[in-house]
């Protein structure tokens, strides 16, 4: 009977069917309450129902029903506002609940984002629940928020163990369910990630040693299969490919992408069985029975951290939260997914985690200024202040395992080149960090490592020690006489000292020891009187062999020729930074707030304001940093100045000259040293870069191609060029999608396209012309998809700048440009925007486009209450020749919930009737029969003819869902 209701209760789940899942809890309720054996229990003002489960069969069985869908003959138990229904599952035996200490909360949050799996939304997640846990009067946080941003396990548990115990501790990953390898039943693990951000399969017992003794309080785990993932090319994110119709757009649509990417079959045994066995160690364990939409997940986290932060009990906020899910419901959203969360409850849970009467958590201390190096020169963003950059320092990290001995890392000014390089010296633990800046000579080079050497000598004898200095004084007269002698003494130090105490020698700002850029220069080298330092430096490493390694950071690229003309620098692992996405810009600021304690301040700060300065900074971590600062300080004036003046310079290519912020980050960056760098060539290189849409990397293929068409003889020396400077940024090798092959994509950098030569309407039209096949070559997939996210979009575009796109092309792209704009991301405006044009181009090209482009748009045109267009477009998809009995059946769906909305229900009953239902019927399509004829119970129903449409329901609509 329990697994029969389980069964029952997936397939429901995966047939969206809340009529059945209604029968199950129904079936369930009456089991419990045999001879009315629930008493009272029905009419209390809080159901408390506690399932108690051991290992056994039975008690695993009893612990996978879905108890959270008990219902009565009104509905759910978990919709009755006034009677509260609290199910949780409890673990062993039960003791009192541990008392909160505090009135507020703290939580670890750290999502894991492999590059093999879909991403999980997890910014929407840490949006979502700072912005529920505020004071609604005061702004004030009543959550404190630390992220990890590694997705590393035992980086996880260094700051659970170092920075006290978190009440929370939220977990954002993939997950499997893997063989024990011992005959054993199988084990649930989180996909976390390695330092190299390769795949780290935890067990429960691994995740349990890394927190240690201070447990959090509740650990959420937002984990999911990751093994039942849809179609690349029909199901991306839960959306429809252009070859499946409309049987989802109309009636059957999986609106919003879901937390496995995709996965249309409920895997509840990942979750219950990671909750079961962590909920032994843990107060609380809170987790998904499933698939789960993104939009239910951000809403149910939203209600569960504020109930949480409000001294709910863990219980209570969740039932809170499923309310949530439902009232989203009501209002557009998919929540479906409100019964799938499952409380499991361990020792010491029960309570709430917070209490409003006890004192708060002693306030942070004030944010200092952090630094790369003992001198104090290098400001670098804290710990608290790190966003991002992730894949850079895993590929570092890659790298050095590898075997390279030294790295570049390099960009255009203030991406965070030492901040990344402050990141990356906390994560190699066992290394020793030595800073090199400002001096780029032997004897500065060698003088650091010395200091650094000195400190790993302390515990030697005063003999030993005084060896150490005699030799080090020789190394330091010889490099003096000769820098030549560098190497030698470098060499030294690595395979001594540094043999068994490891250096990270990091050499930054690196261009100050190179010469300017000047035009026709394939790469800037070293100023004189550096080069042979430099040259014996990275010999050195390269020759010593020890775990020792060198970084340097630079705004440019370099070579670095040697007597033999061979390139030292060749050898060097190559890291490009790039600008930041809108989510990591957006972490960023609200890290920053953090770290300074203006959380409060940050919240009353507008909205439009904020939007204008991270979208002017464009990504560039500096100078974001620059522009939000005095919003921080309340000098908003001042905020909109410096705004002002780079969106000026980002128009029209001019530097400011009134005084405000803006201009700190032009001083830093120098854009005239860029420009007078540049020859006409690579203007238009970086013109023909600029044709694309901003944000969005693209095949390197393509910008040659616009750049060809545009008068570049030889376009792969001046790209080459522009991604040595950093104009143009490095996205590496991307695939398209689907699979298929990796291909060098890059970007002109956002801060860099003003410098661009300024192309005329039909010399731009032509570079799209010449670019558009190359990118479709690149991104289509073999059934000629474009990928359904910003790429779609940004194909769109340049189909629309072309001056004659192929139609299969302009189609493919205005297709994926809806499904993510519109379909995935709710922005009707957008889509229509991009779609409506591209449909008039269509026309004019006498190609018909695909009904389930318009089916889409007829949607988005409702949505944007543009009815006059809905009626079009719906107008055109059915005159469509390209239509088959199938698709003709749910546009005309569609016009039937059009008519309903406008409350001509005769005529809406008459297509349902008349029109729609006999084609699925002739094809025998069950589902989409018993589908329509539930619709056809709620025109009914609106109409006041209660018992048919119950009857319909009950006779005809009902058993084929069940």
């Amino acid at each position: 009977m329990l697994d029969d209701w389980r069964s029952r209760y997936d397939r429901a789940v995966a047939a969206h069917s809340e009529e059945a899942l209604l029968v199950i809890g129904r079936e369930m309720l009456a089991w419990l309450d045999q001879g009315s054996a629930l008493g009272n229990w029905l009419s209390e003002g809080t159901r408390e129902l506690e399932v108690i489960g051991g290992e056994s069969p039975l008690s695993r069985a009893l612990l996978a029903a879905p108890w959270e869908i008990l219902a009565n003959s009104i509905g759910f138990l978990a919709d009755d506002r006034m009677r509260r229904f609290l199910p949780w599952r409890r673990i062993g035996a039960e003791n009192a609940p541990e008392l909160p200490i505090h009135s507020d909360l703290a939580m670890l949050f750290m999502a894991s984002a492999l590059e093999a799996q879909h991403d999980l939304d997890y910014e929407a997640e840490e949006a979502a629940i700072l912005e529920a846990t505020r004071d609604p009067s005061s702004g004030t946080p009543l959550l404190h928020l630390t992220v990890e941003e590694s997705g590393e396990l035992e980086v996880l548990g260094v700051r659970n163990a170092g920075e006290g115990r978190f009440d929370v501790l939220h977990l954002s990953c993939h997950g499997d369910i893997a063989p024990s390898g011992d005959d054993g039943p199988p084990v649930p693990i989180l996909l976390l990630e390695t330092a190299e951000g390769g795949e780290d399969r935890v067990a429960p017992d691994r995740l349990v040693a890394a927190l240690g003794q201070r447990v959090p309080r509740l650990l959420f785990l937002s984990a999911c299969r990751t093994d039942q993932l849809g179609r690349a090319s029909d199901r991306v994110a839960g959306l429809p490919g252009r070859r499946e119709g409309l049987a989802e757009a109309s009636m059957d649509f999986d609106p919003a992408p879901r937390r496995d990417a995709g996965t249309t079959s409920v895997s509840p045994d990942l979750s219950d069985s990671l909750a079961r066995q962590m909920s032994v160690h843990l107060p609380h364990v809170l987790g998904w029975g499933g698939s789960v939409y993104d939009a239910d997940a951000s809403a149910f986290a939203r209600a569960l951290y504020a109930g949480l932060s409000r001294g709910q009990s863990v219980a209570f906020a969740t039932a809170a939260a499923r309310h949530a899910v439902r009232d989203a419901q009501a209002e557009g959203a998919p929540g479906q997914h409100w019964h799938l969360a499952r409380l499991y409850v361990g020792p010491g849970g029960g309570g709430p985690l917070c209490d409003g009467a006890l004192s708060p958590r002693p306030p942070r201390a004030e944010a200092g200024q952090v630094f790369l190096d003992v001198g104090k020169r290098v400001r670098v963003a804290s710990r608290a202040e790190f966003v991002g950059r992730r894949r850079q320092l895993q590929k570092l990290r890659r790298d050095f395992a590898a075997g390279h001995s030294a790295a570049l890392v390099y960009g255009i000014g203030n991406l965070g080149k030492s901040s990344l390089a402050a990141r990356l010296a906390d994560r190699m633990t066992g290394h020793r960090l030595a800073v090199v800046h400002g001096a780029y000579h032997g004897l500065a080079i060698l003088g650091e490592m010395v200091r650094v050497a000195k400190l790993c000598l302390d515990g030697l004898g005063f003999a030993e020690r005084a060896a150490f200095d005699d030799e080090i004084k020789e190394m330091t007269e010889a490099v003096t006489r000769d820098e030549a002698m560098l190497f030698a003494a470098v060499r030294f130090l690595l395979e001594g000292v540094f043999a068994r105490h490891p250096v990270l020698l990091v050499i930054d700002d690196l261009e100050q020891a190179l010469q300017d850029p000047a035009p026709d220069q394939p790469k800037v080298e070293p100023r004189a009187g550096t080069r042979q330092a430099l040259a014996a430096v990275i010999n050195a490493f390269a020759a010593a062999p020890t775990r020792s390694r060198l970084l340097l950071t630079s705004r440019y690229d370099f070579s670095l020729p040697d007597a033999d003309g061979r390139d030292l620098a060749t050898g060097l692992a190559r890291v490009s930074l790039v600008p930041m996405g809108p989510g990591e810009r957006i972490k960023q600021w609200r890290a920053k707030a953090r770290a300074e304690d203006r959380e409060a301040a940050a919240g009353a700060i507008p909205a439009a304001l904020l939007n204008r300065a991270t979208n002017a900074a464009a990504g560039n971590p500096g100078l974001q940093e620059i522009l939000t600062r005095p919003l921080l300080s309340g000098e908003t004036a001042d905020a909109e100045a410096a705004v002002a003046a780079v969106e000026h310079y980002r128009a029209t290519g001019e530097h400011p000259t009134e005084d405000n912020a803006a201009q700190e980050f032009f001083a830093r960056v120098s854009f005239e040293t860029y420009e007078r760098a540049l020859t006409d060539t690579e203007r238009l290189a970086l013109a023909a870069a600029a044709i694309f849409a901003e944000e969005v990397p693209i095949p390197r293929r393509a910008v040659a191609a616009a750049a060809a068409m545009l008068g570049v003889t030889t376009p792969d020396p001046a790209l080459d060029r522009l991604l040595a400077l950093g104009l143009l940024d490095d996205w590496g090798h991307l695939a398209g999608w689907d699979g298929m092959a990796k291909l060098p994509h890059l970007a002109a950098n956002p801060l860099a396209r003003p410098m661009a030569e300024r192309l005329p309407p039909d010399l731009l039209a032509a570079a799209a012309d010449a670019a558009l096949p190359e990118l479709a070559r690149a991104w289509r997939d073999a059934e000629g998809d474009f990928p359904f996210d910003a790429r779609g979009v940004a194909a769109c575009r340049l189909a629309l700048t072309a001056t004659a796109p192929e139609p299969e092309t302009l189609e493919a792209a205005a297709f994926a440009a809806v499904l993510f704009l519109f379909v995935r991301n709710g922005i009707a405006p957008a889509a229509l925007a991009l779609a409506v044009p591209a449909l008039e181009r269509l026309s004019a090209a006498d190609h018909q486009p695909d009904p389930g482009l318009l089916g889409h748009l007829v949607n988005a045109a409702s949505q944007a209450g543009e009815v006059g267009l809905q009626d079009q477009l719906l107008d055109q998809a059915l005159g469509s020749s390209r239509l088959d009995d199938r698709i003709r059946a749910q546009l005309l769906g569609l016009r039937a919930d059009m008519l309903q909305a406008r409350g001509d229900l005769d005529a809406a009953l008459r297509i349902r009737r008349e029109e729609e239902l006999p084609v699925y019927e002739a094809l025998g399509d069950r589902r989409l029969v018993a589908m329509t004829r539930g619709q056809i119970a709620d025109v009914l129903q609106a109409r006041g003819d209660l018992d048919e449409a119950l009857r319909i329901w009950r006779e005809e609509t009902l058993p084929v869902f069940e």
